[in-house]
């Protein structure tokens, strides 16, 4: 029974892993998008666990920061044709960290975590608009329920 419960776990991995989507980042919309991939069930939780020890009123911001760092696959770029095409280097994809803030021109501080990138990604006018990111992030978030959702209907 535990080698039938590691191989419908590794399914799951693999499901998750190759399910992607991308969405365009606001403000950036046809220039700049971010391709997310479903979640590891268990990484999911690690960053809610470790975001739910933190009880500040930013903690929904932080959340949905985490949680597109955690998801992006990587980071794209849309040619004259609105063709896809990913972003990399010798390092390969570029994700949300200092190489992408480099890329389009985010000034960060050159020690700043992922997370830090990101929210300079939603700042307008030296200010973060959590608005824009948290209703960003609760996009992503629900898709990836849907696609978590999908997946359990068809293991059922």
């Amino acid at each position: 029974m535990t080698d039938l419960l590691a191989r419908i776990r590794e399914h799951e991995k693999s499901l998750a892993a190759n399910t992607t989507k991308v969405f365009d980042l606001p403000r950036r919309e046809g220039f700049v998008g971010a391709r997310f991939q479903c979640l590891d069930p268990d990484g999911l939780e690690r960053t809610v666990d470790a975001l739910q020890a933190d009880d500040h009123e930013h903690a929904t911001v932080d959340y949905h920061a985490a949680l597109l760092v955690e998801a992006c696959k990587e980071i794209v770029f849309y040619d004259e044709n609105g063709k896809v095409v990913p972003q990399k280097d010798d390092l390969g994809p570029i994700r949300f960290d200092q190489r992408f803030a480099k890329l389009i021109g985010l000034e960060v501080d050159p020690n700043a975590e992922p997370e830090e990138v990101v929210k300079a990604v939603f700042t307008e006018e030296g200010r973060l608009n959590a608005q824009l990111l948290s209703g960003y992030g609760r996009t992503v978030d629900m898709w990836l329920a849907g696609v978590r959702r999908e997946q359990e209907e068809n293991l059922a």
